[in-house]
């Protein structure tokens, strides 16, 4: 009796043991990552967003993400360059690109004007020079973007202008781009 009982727990012990030491890719599956602003079209403007109005267009702005009215719902859009904001998401990425000062947030660059205190849209600087993060995932697949910041659990980053939200269990590496000069 008392060695089956010893038997039982060594097959126990066995199999956890056996479960913690297969190999990366029998455990790796391909999640699909959440998008974390998914919603392209929606009815109502996001709750808490700031109205600004440029040029007789309405703009509604929260947490980086500006939306227009089109087709009587509200949709992801590209703020127009001139465009003013007075506040970035604090994890907007800070660069430097031939000796110029940007911000970058979801797809748009902007340059502070501290005389206004304001963050003003540009055009896309010349980005061929531009070092991006890269992030690689335990189902093999390779992104590059920016790492936006994260919790305990996830991380976001941003690739094609979409801010993706990712499990850390299913991050293997991430390359961090070199730090921009001031």
């Amino acid at each position: 009796m008392r060695t089956r009982k010893y038997f039982s727990k060594l097959l126990f012990i066995f199999m956890i043991a056996a479960f913690f030491t297969m190999n990366n890719e029998m455990l790796a599956q391909r999640r699909p990552v959440k998008k974390v602003h998914k919603k392209t079209a929606i009815n109502t403007p996001p709750r808490g967003a700031k109205k600004i109005v440029y040029k007789n267009v309405n703009y509604h702005f929260i947490d980086g993400v500006f939306y227009k009215h089109r087709d009587k719902k509200y949709v992801i859009a590209k703020p127009p360059v001139g465009l003013r904001v007075t506040v970035l998401p604090s994890h907007a990425k800070i660069l430097h690109i031939a000796g110029i000062k940007y911000h970058y947030y979801y797809g748009n660059y902007y340059r502070y004007l501290p005389e206004l205190k304001v963050y003003e849209v540009v055009e896309n600087p010349n980005t061929n020079t531009l070092i991006s993060d890269e992030i690689l995932l335990a189902d093999g697949r390779k992104m590059e973007g920016f790492y936006m910041g994260g919790t305990s659990s996830t991380i976001q980053f941003e690739t094609d202008n979409e801010i993706l939200e990712i499990p850390v269990e299913d991050i293997i590496r991430i390359n961090f781009a070199p730090p921009t000069e001031e």
